[in-house]
């Protein structure tokens, strides 16, 4: 039998790494199983196309949300489980469309809202130059989307004017909303109808008949 050593003399020539580790990633191995760390640095991170459900579990942390550009997003069913910490949303850009959300339990701290910016949207007849007795209309408009409406009405001649508001619901056919008023020649005033439908205008006429009436009439609305 041949004189061979059944054990080595020399250990530290049989040592093999079977486990590693690495602490300063977020993944690492060790004793042989995976362990996640936590994330310190900011991670970019970049969804492709989603087609289908989007399901988020509970989150028990805060989430912080920096600056966030879409192009254009639709979402069909997203559904969110209980959020307990904060969400915080930076910049949003472009447009995002929810059809339908399911929120587990949310909570909301201290929620300002600042109202869209306003503008005024003004149209302007000038020089009315008219002798009928029979109310003509000026000045219809779509006001279904305005918050305030005023109509502006400069008598500019010696003779009297009278003036309507009429709404309507289609433009077809119109309802008198505040009665016939008088405006004295070389005389203002403002119309603001009382009545909301969609469509409002100014009606018209000379009091006295073949006498002519010139006048100014503005249209002034925001949202």
């Amino acid at each position: 039998m041949a004189n061979n050593l059944v054990f080595n003399v020399e250990p530290e020539q049989l040592k093999v790494q079977i486990f590693g580790s690495e602490t300063n990633q977020a993944l690492s191995t060790t004793s042989g199983r995976l362990n996640i760390q936590s994330i310190t640095d900011t991670v970019a991170t970049t969804f492709g196309n989603i087609n289908g459900t989007v399901t988020f579990g509970d989150i028990s942390g805060s989430v912080t949300f920096g600056s966030v550009t879409f192009s254009s997003v639709t979402f069909s069913s997203v559904t969110f489980g209980n959020i307990n910490g904060t969400v915080t949303f930076g910049d949003i850009n472009g447009t995002v469309t929810f059809s339908s959300v399911t929120f587990g339990s949310v909570t909301f701290g201290e929620a300002q809202i600042q109202h869209a910016s306003r503008f005024v949207a003004t149209d302007t007849s000038t020089s009315v130059l008219s002798s009928t007795t029979v109310y003509d209309d000026i000045l219809p408009k779509d006001v279904s989307q305005m918050s305030m409406v005023s109509f502006a009405v400069h008598n500019r001649g010696s003779g009297q004017v009278s003036i309507k508001v009429e709404v309507s619901p289609n433009a077809n056919f119109w309802i008198l909303d505040t009665s016939a008023f008088t405006l004295d020649g070389n005389a203002a005033t403002v119309f603001v109808p009382k009545y909301f439908l969609k469509y409002a205008r100014l009606s018209y006429a000379s009091l006295t008949a073949a006498a002519d009436i010139t006048f100014d009439a503005y249209y002034q609305a925001h949202v």
